[in-house]
């Protein structure tokens, strides 16, 4: 993800995949992204034509695509829990995939008091990335691959049980701190970031095998 605004209170906040989620120095193919020079960022399923803010395809155009090479109906919805599985957490274990994908469909269905996790991700009718206006929750711009597809389906339709005790919300340390290192002005450490959600009556959950720098879950206490 590109650098977003941070708001404290409001959705994943601050887990910044692509500040953790490329190894090896890899370049992030949505740098340079602007409304004049769109870029083309694809999976093996999609490719999302991203400006730097949003994308422009509309998730039912890309649902309809995917469908056509996955040779079975993918429905907007489930891409859209997909494409958030894999913008906030695409290079981290399969178990924190998971967690994001719940704690997603919980914060549908308990904040927003919907049953599809498309209002939570697409809540303007487009995929984008954290912090463009009207995507404050979560991030959405990176196709996701075959397996997170299937994965996310079968997150939605109860085959993994819920891995984060009811979370609706995630963030990164490690992502706050490398944000840290890079503006100044930034100053919302782990910790006090931790403090605000605790001052909000939530409690920190951990899944197993997904390390805390990495990813950490948020869930009424």
């Amino acid at each position: 993800m590109p650098i977003f605004p941070i708001l404290l209170g409001l959705g994943a906040l601050i887990t910044f995949g692509a500040l953790f989620r490329r190894g090896g120095g890899a370049p992030d193919p949505q740098a340079g992204a602007t409304p004049k020079n769109p870029k083309k960022i694809s999976s093996d399923i999609l490719t999302f034509t991203f400006d730097g803010t949003r994308v422009l395809e509309t998730p039912q155009k890309l649902a309809a695509d995917a469908s056509k090479k996955l040779g079975f109906e993918l429905k907007p919805g489930e891409l859209a829990l997909a494409t958030a599985m894999t913008s906030e957490a695409g290079g981290l274990p399969k178990m924190a995939q998971i967690g994001v994908g719940w704690t997603i469909i919980n914060y549908t269905r308990k904040v927003l008091k919907k049953d599809n996790p498309y209002y939570a991700v697409a809540p303007d009718g487009k995929f984008a990335r954290q912090g463009a206006p009207s995507h404050s929750y979560v991030a959405s711009s990176r196709p996701p691959s075959r397996a997170i597809i299937l994965l996310a389906k079968d997150v939605m339709y109860g085959k993994y049980s819920d891995p984060t005790k009811g979370a609706v919300q995630f963030d990164s340390p490690a992502a706050q701190l490398a944000l840290m290192a890079r503006d100044p002005l930034y100053k919302s450490s782990p910790q006090k970031v931790a403090a605000s959600r605790q001052s909000e009556g939530k409690k920190k959950v951990l899944i197993p095998g997904v390390p805390e720098e990495k990813m950490r879950f948020w869930a009424y206490a």
